[in-house]
């Protein structure tokens, strides 16, 4: 029969694995996160406004080029910097992961830019509500769940 001395020692030993799993699900879901934002990255996503047609011209170095309003226009991805600068960081300790882009007109483009006529094009805040639904609670049940078995 446990005393409460044992229980104490128990629930004790649980707390380290279980702030682990928690950390490595919510990891998991920040790099679905990061993954999602950067696929969304070069195609029309709803809401968005169409390219206009200087900045297609610019983009592909041809003076008579169109905005199509398909992914041939490849929205928001030029020469792959702003895809490839998105990045996340996990605070285990907190139990917070970041994802974002150093970046500054990774900003102007989720947010827009009213004054400089730049629409707002969001990438990552759709990804972090799709993937958080989708997934977060599911990531830190397995995870945790598999910190646990090692007890």
């Amino acid at each position: 029969m446990f005393n409460l001395s044992d229980i104490a020692q128990k629930f004790y030993a649980m707390s380290e694995p279980l702030h682990e799993g928690m950390a490595d699900g919510v990891h998991k879901t920040a790099v679905r996160v990061m993954t999602n934002a950067k696929g969304r990255l070069g195609s029309y996503q709803e809401g968005w406004a169409i390219l206009k047609d200087e900045t297609v011209q610019r983009k592909f170095n041809n003076p008579k080029a169109k905005a199509t309003g398909t992914d041939a226009d490849a929205p928001l991805k030029d020469d792959g910097l702003l895809q490839g600068s998105i990045t996340l960081e996990t605070r285990r300790a907190q139990l917070e992961s970041e994802v974002g882009s150093p970046m500054i007109y990774a900003a102007t483009h989720e947010y827009g830019d009213e004054d400089r006529g730049i629409p707002e094009r969001p990438y990552l805040r759709p990804a972090l509500v799709e993937e958080v639904e989708a997934h977060l609670e599911n990531d830190i049940r397995e995870a945790i769940t598999r910190r646990m078995r090692n007890l």
